[in-house]
């Protein structure tokens, strides 16, 4: 029954005709489970709003309603401890919709609908292996930064921008690389710091479209850290934390471009040099970002604390890169399981770090699902533009 004591249609339709043989006592159950559907989604979109997307087969807020629905099963089954609970929920639920879904589909005057519904029930599959049982962690949030904020960070960052807060344009381009290498590789902030000037190697390789060149990227502890005159000295998180990583022709114009003509005379041999010859601190790396937060606009700032109050640093962009990654991995096709094992190679996690099974959570879950719109492939594309179209200018 819905708020008004008028039996819900589909799922009246569903259990009297898809579920006949059903006991008493089962049909009572499954129409529990049902009802924590049809009231999520009457407080998203209105009463009755399920039944009407089931009716128009409209497959993309029934793609947003499962999606969210899963999330807050996991919630739930957090705060009362009762995962078996929330699992047969997710069954149930996914059941009477795919039910649905599978007879209206081919009465559907659109011969898209079907191709659709396929997409969707990958989709689905997808949800499936991130299960409701998941284990879900208060204190694991994915500091995120949404895109609105990185187009403001870009202009803050970027040398020679009338926004950019920092005065020498030496110092705009290392503070631009070292935004780069945090949103583009996604690397910890000490791994940053550990990069030597020759971090980045190129070679030739040949292929079926003739010679190629290509840039990696290699993160390590090498022997002249041992003479690191900082304080406290950055390191690698793990073994596994060393690793070699694609470098794109963008980055690497940044990187040619700052050793070249903008990078300190020092006697140290890291990448990132203060202005009296130093190797960077992460004190100071710190106050970069410190900076660079209170060079947001008001706006930039308060979505920033929408989003389980995201605090503007190295860290945040890691998360914002993994998300993006695991999205640009699906996107090519990759299953949920080859793009996690991908994920985990790059960003260096251990083999039983769950790590990259958080991001794919994130990826789906709900609250974020305002970022991964075609605004924001838009933004990462223009990103990759203006990083090249400066590089040029600058060289």
């Amino acid at each position: 029954m819905d708020d008004y004591n008028i039996p819900r249609f589909w799922s009246t339709i569903w259990l009297d005709s898809f579920k006949t043989r059903l006991a008493n006592s089962t049909r009572a159950r499954y129409c529990k489970h049902l009802s924590q559907l049809y009231k999520h989604t009457d407080e998203l979109y209105g009463t009755r709003s399920l039944d009407r997307a089931i009716t128009n087969l409209n497959l993309d807020q029934i793609e947003q309603i499962l999606s969210g629905f899963l999330q807050k099963l996991r919630r739930d089954q957090y705060m009362v401890r009762q995962p078996s609970g929330s699992a047969e929920t997710w069954r149930i639920c996914k059941d009477f919709v795919f039910t649905l879904l599978e007879y209206l589909a081919p009465i559907a005057a659109e011969a898209s609908v079907a191709t659709i519904l396929l997409r969707l029930q990958h989709r689905v599959q997808l949800y499936d292996q991130l299960s409701a049982t998941t284990r879900f962690h208060r204190h694991a949030a994915i500091r995120l930064i949404p895109a609105t904020v990185l187009g403001e960070l870009v202009a803050i960052f970027s040398p020679g921008s009338a926004d950019n807060p920092f005065k020498s344009i030496d110092q705009q381009w290392r503070n631009w690389l070292l935004f780069n290498l945090y949103l583009s590789l996604g690397l910890r902030r000490g791994e940053a710091l550990l990069l030597d000037a020759d971090c980045i190697k190129q070679d030739k390789v040949f292929s079926s479209k003739g010679v190629q060149e290509i840039a990696w990227l290699t993160t390590f502890h090498s022997a002249s850290q041992d003479h690191d005159p900082r304080y406290s000295k950055p390191s690698l998180k793990t073994t596994f934390s060393q690793r070699d990583i694609p470098v794109g022709r963008e980055l690497l114009s940044i990187f040619d471009i700052y050793t070249h003509n903008f990078r300190p005379r020092s006697k140290y041999p890291q990448l990132l040099i203060s202005r009296n010859g130093l190797p960077l601190s992460s004190a100071r790396v710190n106050s970069i970002f410190c900076r660079a937060n209170g060079a947001l606009s008001r706006s930039a700032r308060a979505t920033l604390n929408q989003h389980h109050s995201v605090t503007l640093s190295p860290h945040s962009l890691r998360h914002t890169a993994a998300v993006y990654r695991i999205h640009s991995y699906m996107s090519q096709g990759d299953s949920l399981d080859i793009a996690i094992e991908k994920l985990r190679v790059f960003f260096g996690w251990a083999p039983n770090s769950q790590m990259p099974r958080l991001y794919a959570r994130a990826y789906f879950e709900s609250s974020h699902q305002q970022i991964w719109t075609e605004s924001f492939d838009d933004f990462i594309q223009g990103l990759t533009a203006s990083i090249g179209a400066q590089c040029n200018v600058e060289a």
